[in-house]
């Protein structure tokens, strides 16, 4: 489980070493926190019961926050 949250909390860097570069509709898209979010609320409340998921998901929001948090919000556009 702790893969699935390292992996998604370095996926915002994939997007930029695949060569999506700001202020790509993807670059946005993995900075912003609705996404995660969904994934845990979805999982929270929803049939699926595969903990790697709800990692991922709290991997994802943490570098988010993180992000946030050090002055490295979203790319203007």
């Amino acid at each position: 489980m702790a893969i699935a949250a390292l992996a998604f909390f370095v996926f915002p860097d994939v997007t930029r070493f695949a060569g999506v570069r700001p202020p790509g509709a993807l670059h946005q898209a993995v900075h912003r926190v609705w996404i995660p979010l969904a994934v845990l609320v979805g999982y929270t409340f929803g049939p699926v019961v595969w903990p790697p998921l709800f990692t991922a998901g709290l991997g994802w929001l943490t570098r988010v926050a993180l992000d946030r948090t050090l002055g490295r919000g979203l790319a203007s556009s």
